[in-house]
């Protein structure tokens, strides 16, 4: 005898009035054991402006093996998803009333975790280009696989060159010129100085030039230069140990002591910067720079900070660009200057610069200087010796008078 029928009453629940929807799950390698019941994990998508994306779900199972994913939409969701809505319905026998909710389907794929996925691109994220490499790299002719390793091979030295280009911009930045002054201008090739200074002393300080911290730095460094004999400049000189501007500052030194010190010091800090231009091609590919042994780590901070930058990041290479080095030289002839009392020979400076002449010139106005000309002793190498003078009132020559007839019209 068939059971009674009973009158049931359905009553649809919003969407928007349950707090946890139920949901239809299935796994594709069949049912789970009771006793590892696992682990479960839903997600909601955030695009709630977009109509398409706002419905996606994503479900999670995990148990002590086995990870599985299922989504309601994509290739992996069932393919019923897209034309029919599944609701699920929840029957109170007491009362008769069935509640009906909306709900989603899941078919729950058991996820296997390759080692080796991170080492393979997937091959949809791959580029025409790299797709064609592939290719070629497995059945291409000898003439194909060169050109491609060669274009390759540029590629990489492209890449290299901005990343290179790329730090040593981003140095400069990080590393503005730190000059103290009336003057200041961080693009400028030219010491601080102070156009209306009323003696030469005045219009370039050593302090701009050597900052105090690296001038007690070079204090030990100058120990040599405070206790040399006549014997020891001797010896320096057959050697050929330090340069001829160097060596005629030192056999030339004051009786006081503390004088000397001080004019030891200043020596030392010229001979570090004739050292650091006279660096050659092949030096400046080397990781460490041939500088003086025994220069104080804080000096050579300084130095390379103030006229080199980084050309390798990776390799912690440095350059000199030609602005930097026109500043080194600009640098170089200022000290000078201050050392002989605002009178500097050149001919001793180009000997040990090894420059053009004209180039030695132009440097040496463009610091503000006039340059006198007179007749050398017997002797000497060259038959004119010309010196630098810093005059006052100090002016600095006028950049638009430089420019010759082929500048404009």
């Amino acid at each position: 005898m068939a059971s009674p029928r009973k009158k049931v009453t359905l009553e649809y629940v919003p969407p928007e009035n349950v707090s946890n929807e139920p949901l239809l799950v299935q796994f594709t390698n069949g049912r789970l054991k009771p006793d590892n019941p696992p682990n479960f994990g839903y997600f909601r998508s955030t695009e709630r402006d977009d109509v398409r994306k706002r419905h996606r779900r994503v479900l999670v199972a995990e148990t002590e093996r086995m990870q599985y994913v299922g989504r309601n939409f994509g290739p992996s969701a069932p393919r019923g998803n897209s034309l029919c809505k599944y609701m699920v319905g929840m029957l109170d026998k007491k009362t008769g009333k069935m509640r009906v909710y909306d709900t989603n389907s899941f078919t729950m794929r058991p996820v296997v975790h390759d080692k080796d996925q991170e080492k393979h691109k997937d091959e949809t994220d791959l580029t025409y280009q790299e797709k064609n490499d592939r290719l070629v790299d497995a059945f291409g002719g000898a003439k194909k696989k060169r050109a491609m390793e060669s274009r390759l091979r540029d590629k990489v030295k492209k890449e290299a060159l901005e990343t290179a280009m790329g730090a040593a911009v981003e140095d400069v930045m990080k590393t503005p010129e730190k000059l103290t002054g009336p003057e200041m201008d961080s693009g400028s090739t030219i010491p601080p100085h102070d156009k209306n200074a009323a003696t030469p002393e005045d219009v370039y300080k050593v302090e701009s030039i050597i900052p105090l911290e690296v001038f007690e730095a070079l204090k030990d460094a100058a120990g040599d230069f405070v206790k040399a004999t006549k014997e020891d400049i001797a010896k320096w000189r057959a050697e050929g140990r330090y340069s001829t501007f160097v060596l005629r500052q030192v056999s030339t030194m004051p009786l006081d002591e503390e004088a000397r010190l001080t004019r030891s010091c200043h020596i030392m800090y010229m001979w570090y910067l004739l050292a650091l231009h006279g660096l050659k091609y092949t030096d400046w590919r080397k990781r460490d720079l041939p500088l003086p042994d025994g220069m104080p780590l804080l000096v050579k901070q300084q130095l390379l900070g103030a006229f080199t930058v980084k050309a390798d990041a990776a390799r912690s290479r440095r350059a000199m660009p030609p602005r930097l080095k026109d500043k080194l030289l600009c640098y170089i002839l200022v000290l000078g200057l201050i050392i002989e009392k605002f009178r500097l020979n050149l001919n001793d400076v180009q000997k040990d610069l090894k420059i053009a002449q004209k180039k030695l010139m132009t440097l040496t106005r463009a610091i503000g200087c006039e340059i006198q000309s007179k007749k050398a002793d017997r002797g000497t190498d060259s038959d004119t010796q010309r010196m630098a003078v810093l005059p006052i009132p100090f002016k600095l020559p006028d950049p638009s008078r430089g420019k010759g007839r082929k500048g404009g019209r």
